[in-house]
């Protein structure tokens, strides 16, 4: 289920000496404000919780 990005309690992370907000909620795009920018995080094979790709939408 999507989940409005404006109702989401996010959590700050560093990806590649960026700092970015996130949730492991699956964002409705619309609801993201138009000044950020949001991506899919693809996690391992066999469900381990490790982050392997950055990507535009999983």
């Amino acid at each position: 289920m999507m989940k409005d990005a404006r109702d989401e309690d996010f959590e700050l992370a560093e990806i590649d000496n960026v700092v970015v907000i996130f949730t492991n909620a699956r964002i409705d795009r619309d609801t993201v404000p138009f000044d950020l920018y949001c991506y899919d995080v693809r996690e391992s094979e066999g469900f381990s919780g490790d982050p392997v790709t950055l990507e535009k939408v999983v």
